[in-house]
């Protein structure tokens, strides 16, 4: 015992007195991927602004459906700490050019408001269900 107090203060004595600082302490940085938190991301402008860039920048490629077609999918991405955008996949995907093109527009988005958990910004998986339908 009084040997480990003697290791402790000599580590003590030398990060602070022979140096003049603090001694160093190492955070891991946190990689949890949240669900729910206290504060939900935000797209800029909100649901709505949200909805109005994907569907105004939807490019349908033609050849994959025809008039008439409905197809729903949802698209599943995290929002970082910093409000951009990664992981963006299509849950239960059927593997047609729409679904590379929802893909690619979501990964267009601006930057979103992140989420937050104790006011601190935390990684938020975010599902977003589409649906489309040719006329």
């Amino acid at each position: 015992m009084n040997r480990l107090l003697a290791v402790l203060f000599t580590y003590l004595f030398y990060c602070s007195a022979l140096y003049g600082q603090e001694c160093p302490v190492i955070l891991q940085e946190d990689t949890t991927v949240y669900d729910v938190v206290q504060q939900m991301p935000e797209f800029p402008g909100g649901v709505q602004e949200m909805f109005k860039f994907v569907y105004t920048g939807l490019s349908v490629p033609t050849d994959t459906v025809e008039e008439g077609w409905l197809y729903r999918a949802v698209v599943s991405f995290v929002i970082e700490k910093d409000g951009t955008i990664s992981n963006v996949e299509v849950v239960r995907p059927r593997n047609t050019g729409l679904e590379k093109e929802l893909v690619r527009i979501v990964k267009t988005m601006p930057d979103w408001e992140p989420g937050k958990e104790n006011n601190m910004p935390v990684r938020v998986k975010y599902s977003l269900p589409l649906h489309v339908h040719l006329r």
